[in-house]
């Protein structure tokens, strides 16, 4: 990820200023704007910096010209490329994405989207976050 994009996260999720702004641009009425620009074919010029920024190798996936961001967005793989393993003891993901795996402790953090996390803020549940630890965490 981009330092920028970083810093621009980390003002969103970790400041109270950021938050009054995340909580407005995550209103329906601003989504549903954000969404029908992403539907549009003014999106597709993000396409290639996302491609760059996150270092995706678009050989993996259908050859296809995006009519729009949310289309390039939901790319189609390569049957080849991710073969699902349909051994029942075996966990698959359904993206492709960073897989990022933490112990769960009563005082253990892990990290989403730049903000560290406690079980229990997580679940919002004290008695909940004591059932889960000794597990693990998978945050993709």
């Amino acid at each position: 990820m981009k330092k920028e994009s970083s810093g621009i996260l980390k003002f969103l999720y970790n400041t109270v200023p950021g938050r009054a702004v995340l909580k407005v641009i995550t209103s329906p009425t601003i989504s549903k704007i954000g969404g029908a620009y992403m539907d549009s074919k003014l999106s597709t010029i993000h396409i290639k910096g996302f491609i760059k920024n996150n270092n995706i190798d678009m050989s993996q996936y259908e050859k296809a010209k995006y009519k729009s961001f949310n289309e390039f967005f939901t790319r189609k793989i390569k049957a080849e490329e991710r073969p699902v393993e349909m051994d029942e003891e075996v966990l698959i993901s359904p993206c492709d994405g960073k897989v990022s795996v933490y112990p769960i402790c009563e005082k253990g953090k892990f990290e989403i989207k730049h903000t560290a996390y406690t079980a229990e803020q997580l679940l919002q549940d004290a008695h909940l976050a004591k059932h889960y630890y000794g597990g693990w965490i998978y945050i993709l």
